[in-house]
């Protein structure tokens, strides 16, 4: 602790020193003490400022509360609550900040469980559909390790700083180790067990993947009629202030989630025109929403909300007013390239693998188990450029393909050991970033959409050494988004000149949607999201002007 506000003088010249030991002749010498490096603090300190910023509120103020013993007291400001930027006739929401009382990290998934229902990561049906769906592994939360720690309000790291009185020993300003107790705990108790889903909810999801088949088949063998402004079934203005930047449907559910550059996250239900709840996704100063996923869709669904500076929180309950939960929280990429001041992440979801898929401005791709909350593997991009867009198959378990910035294109397999499969470069005209990639719907590995800042729009058969066998040249330097849905034969493309071109796998454009300039007398600005239903054909367009709408084919039952 050299260097700290806690240290003295003396402390340079002290036993505490380190000792270099050497043997000469078979005589022990011992060299003179040398002085702790002033780094060993410095980094201390960087370390607790990162904790400080954990996007997990308790890892957060366990960080706070160490930077104001040692007396750093510019970063242990208190965190304005989630709902004093509510709007008036908004629902307010309010994160009280509970006493930290150790490092329980699975305490998160206890209350999120209830401490009873263990979480399962259910594959969605494909097809064809597996007549067995298995069940995810099973997190089994073990709170038991030191009961008396959850309930004291001066349990922590360094409680023993808090509490140092005169003729207190050196020993026992070292911190006291919560992690080791709650390692002790954890660790001795099975993480896999057996599922135990009540009736209700097992005939709750056979009711779900029934209902998915169906649609799927539809989906498959439907002729998708022109979509165009008269397939407007819906239209919602947010209001947000900066525009919708994603956007996101439930399967089974009437519901749609739009979230803003400023993270502020919407849920309404567009057949009723009720606006069901409204929340911050954080409040730290740094914003910037990249992505919404939808985790556990055949159960009870996860809302999974991913920030630009790689940041991943996941919520419960978010359909309901005020009563959003966050289950946990993680920082999905650390480290960018040297000059680049934003790490600028894309990620995606696999739900057959329970994999989150994490890149950005860095030289790889994070791969994380979120069942287990952990880091599986860091897998190499292969190239200079940066991920610009990733998408994971939805039918092949651990494969997913990657964009970058030089218009380039990789697949890669995590079951394979080299990783990666392929690499191509399709887009070459007009040297842009991709901006958008997508699997063609159907069970072939390799068939790829892939869409540039350029406009075009490129389909490879990657997997097979192929070149481009189609290009769509739908928008002239001004795409902005691509949507490819998961089983009809369709994909959407969205530009900054307020167009939304829908197009087959074959290359023929089936509509194209302009917007008014007389709707609701706003100014209109660009595409900014595009997302397809997972079993419908329904989609859901958001623009710079906060504004988002719900299209539907002529065949489509939802209207």
């Amino acid at each position: 602790m050299h260097g700290s506000p806690l240290s003295d003088d003396s402390s340079q010249h002290s036993d505490s020193g380190i000792l270099n030991d050497g043997i000469s002749n078979g005589v022990i010498r011992h060299s003179r003490s040398k002085p702790l490096d002033n780094a060993i603090y410095s980094q201390c300190v960087l370390a607790m400022c990162t904790l400080a910023k954990d996007p997990y509120p308790r890892i957060a103020t366990l960080g706070r509360r160490v930077l104001s013993i040692i007396g750093i007291e510019q970063v242990t400001k208190p965190v304005k609550s989630a709902g004093s930027s509510a709007r008036p006739g908004e629902p307010t929401t309010s994160s009280p900040t509970p006493s930290f009382a150790g490092l329980a990290r699975s305490s998160s998934w206890f209350d999120m469980n209830g401490g009873h229902q263990p979480l399962t990561f259910r594959t969605p049906p494909v097809s064809p559909p597996r007549q067995n769906l298995l069940t995810g592994m099973r997190r089994v939360c073990s709170l038991e390790f030191r009961p008396h720690l959850m309930n004291s309000t001066d349990s922590g790291l360094a409680d023993p700083l808090l509490g140092s009185s005169s003729g207190v020993s050196e020993r026992s300003l070292l911190p006291q180790s919560t992690i080791y107790n709650f390692s002790c705990g954890h660790f001795s108790k099975p993480l896999l067990t057996a599922s135990d889903d009540s009736e209700e909810l097992l005939a709750r999801r056979e009711e779900r993947e029934k209902f998915a088949l169906e649609h799927i088949a539809k989906c498959q063998h439907s002729c998708v009629s022109k979509l165009s402004n008269n397939s407007q079934i819906a239209s919602w203005d947010t209001r947000f202030e900066t525009g919708t930047r994603t956007a996101l449907l439930q399967p089974f559910s009437p519901i749609v989630i739009a979230a803003d550059e400023n993270e502020r996250i919407r849920v309404w239900n567009y057949e009723e025109a009720t606006l069901l709840n409204g929340f911050d996704n954080h409040d730290f100063p740094e914003k910037g929403i990249s992505k919404l996923c939808l985790l556990n869709e055949l159960d009870e669904s996860l809302l999974l909300v991913a920030s630009c500076h790689g940041n991943i929180r996941i919520w419960k309950d978010y359909t309901v007013r005020g009563k959003q939960k966050l289950v946990t929280a993680f920082s999905s990429i650390q480290g960018h390239k040297p000059g680049v001041r934003s790490l600028s992440a894309v990620v995606d979801w696999q739900q057959q693998s329970g994999y989150l898929y994490a890149s950005g401005e860095i030289s790889s791709i994070m791969l994380w188990d979120l069942d287990k909350e952990q880091l599986v593997n860091s897998i190499p991009s292969s190239s200079d450029c940066s991920v610009s867009a990733l998408a994971s198959s939805q039918v092949h378990a651990g494969q997913f393909a990657a964009g970058f910035v030089d218009g380039s294109v990789r697949l890669y397999d995590i079951r394979t050991p080299e990783m990666l499969v392929c690499a191509t470069r399709p887009h070459t005209q007009q040297v842009e970033r991709v901006v958008g990639i997508g699997f063609q719907p159907g069970l072939d590995q390799g068939k790829i959409v892939s869409a540039s800042q350029a406009g075009d729009i490129q389909f490879l058969d990657i997997r097979n050494q192929r070149d481009t066998y189609l290009t769509i040249d739908a928008h002239r330097g001004s795409l902005t988004a691509l949507a490819v849905h998961r089983h009809a034969p369709i994909i959407a493309s969205g530009s900054a000149k307020q167009l939304i071109k829908v197009f087959s796998l074959d290359g023929e454009q089936l509509g194209i949607i302009r917007y008014q300039h007389t709707f609701m007398a706003q100014k209109i600005g660009s595409v900014s999201c595009l997302t397809f239903h997972p079993y419908q054909v329904l989609l859901a367009a958001g623009a710079a002007d906060a504004c988002v709408s719900i299209y539907a084919d002529d065949n489509s039952q939802t209207r």
